[in-house]
């Protein structure tokens, strides 16, 4: 039934856990005064390697000790007045590993972005960007669905203007994160700093192409261990649609191993979202 559950959804999902986080996912172009979008990606990963401090080097893990996860994740956001933005994120996960399954809604999330410069004539655009995530996982699921802590990160997304069908785009983000309890105990994880740096080409106004590095750095912390990713992603956006706004954006991601350390990692990812902006 499990491996059943798990290819069925598959049919569906792609992996996006592992990008910049929701803080920095988007560029800095702001919805319309009482503008509303709606959003919702879906993800497949599975852990391949862990690392070994001693060693400082990558090593297999056998088929019990890796992690499949699955992720759903439906976001809505809301423009009340001009250059202002409000929005809640609502993870969903199903994740395995050997006998073990768990399945729900992970940490959620509140989350703000405010449009500092947004002028048609200005060389670039400027969003300043804000969350808050809320630990609302379940305490007793296994494998975890969430940190179940509580983070507040803040961010800047700087974006050009078209230039010759090019965009360029950079996103910072630094992450405060809570005390993560341990049976009885609390410890502290470290800060995260976050970033994006992408180009996308816009071969027609229904279809664009992207390229972006993306990494997350993570500080050691109450004997935690420092974890980097750095990552390569492709990918493109097609507007099926020429009233509705959709946009679907199919995206592979490749981690870069021999710059990355800490934790686990899985080889690849590829991932599937869907936006519409309304009106």
């Amino acid at each position: 039934m499990k491996r059943g559950l798990t290819a069925a959804v598959l049919l569906v999902a792609a992996a996006s856990s592992a990008f910049a986080t929701p803080l920095i996912w988007r560029g800095a172009g702001m919805l319309k005064p009482l503008g509303f979008q709606a959003y919702v990606g879906t993800g497949y990963l599975q852990t391949a390697k862990k690392w070994v401090d001693s060693t400082e080097s990558w090593v297999e893990l056998g088929d019990a000790s890796k992690t499949t996860t699955i992720k759903v994740f439906p976001a809505v956001m809301f423009a009340p007045v001009k250059n202002l933005e409000v929005g809640l994120h609502a993870p969903l996960f199903l994740k395995t590993k050997d006998t073990l399954s768990s399945m729900g809604l992970g940490d959620a999330w509140f989350k703000a972005r405010y449009g500092i410069l947004q002028g048609k004539l200005t060389p670039v655009k400027l969003t300043f960007t804000a969350a808050a995530v809320f630990p609302t996982a379940a305490e007793d699921a296994n494998p975890s669905l969430g940190d179940r802590t509580l983070n507040f990160g803040f961010g800047l997304i700087g974006q050009t203007q078209s230039l010759a069908g090019f965009v360029g785009h950079l996103r910072l983000g630094y992450w405060l994160n809570g005390k993560k309890k341990a049976g009885e105990v609390e410890k502290a994880q470290g800060n995260m700093l976050e970033y994006v740096a992408k180009v996308d080409y816009n071969f027609t106004k229904k279809f664009q192409l992207w390229l972006s590095g993306v990494g997350t750095m993570q500080a050691e912390a109450e004997g935690n261990a420092e974890t980097n990713r750095h990552m390569l992603s492709l990918g493109a956006v097609w507007k099926p649609l020429p009233v509705v706004k959709l946009n679907v954006r199919p995206k592979v991601l490749v981690p870069l191993e021999a710059l990355s350390k800490g934790g686990s990692i899985n080889p690849w990812e590829a991932g599937l979202d869907f936006w519409v902006d309304l009106p």
